[in-house]
């Protein structure tokens, strides 16, 4: 479990502790709220009965203010505790686990190379090399159909991430194993670079999503 995660669930069961003890604290200063108008309204006549009226008002006074020390206290650690909770959860949703951005980086060198492969299909000399080159990157991108993407993230962000590892299983389950002439033919060929422009489509849509700089990984 990431550290975040522990964050937010240690800081969701504090605020359920800071919550009942503020109201008790909340329980507590009406009591002394209550007692210190009632205490106010008997004020006796006799001077010793005053005094020890006055210390009483006093010591009353003083557990009231303490108990409002508690209570904005309490208000204050909530609020802070519950915004890192917030800020921790939103963080997780907008930027991307070592895991997705491993995947993420790695497909992205993948689907160049394979570019890069499929090009020199139409004239190359050495087939038996590009086929096999084309072979092993196609097996790698079928690798990614066991993946999906963190559930942290947001709606939109999972869904790009999802179809983009969909399409790369989908194209590297079709063209595994695919004898050169078949790549080389002119229907399946237009075909395949088709896939691979929407797979950069989709990465370059995800970069954006998550300011990922494509220069920073070529």
């Amino acid at each position: 479990m990431a550290i975040l995660d522990w964050f937010f669930i240690v800081s969701i069961a504090v605020i359920i502790l800071l919550v009942l003890f503020f109201l008790v604290n909340g329980v507590v200063f009406i009591r002394f709220n209550s007692q210190l108008r009632t205490l106010k309204k008997k004020r006796p006549k006799n001077k010793k009965k005053r005094k020890q009226w006055m210390r009483r008002c006093k010591n009353i006074e003083k557990l009231r203010k303490k108990s409002i020390v508690r209570f904005l206290a309490c208000m204050m650690f909530i609020a802070l505790l519950g915004g890192g909770a917030f800020y921790s959860q939103y963080y997780q949703s907008t930027h991307l686990n070592q895991d997705d951005s491993t995947a993420l980086l790695q497909g992205y060198v993948l689907v160049k190379e394979l570019e890069v492969q499929f090009d020199k299909i139409p004239e190359t000399d050495n087939s038996e090399k590009v086929g096999a080159t084309i072979d092993d990157l196609s097996g790698r991108l079928a690798s990614y159909g066991v993946r999906i993407a963190s559930s942290r993230l947001g709606e939109e962000a999972q869904s790009s991430l999802n179809r983009l590892y969909q399409k790369m299983k989908e194209f590297g389950v079709n063209t595994t194993g695919q004898p050169f002439d078949s790549l080389k033919n002119a229907e399946n060929y237009d075909s395949y670079k088709s896939d691979l422009n929407a797979m950069k489509n989709i990465q370059k849509k995800i970069f954006k999503q998550f300011n990922i700089q494509e220069s920073s990984i070529k």
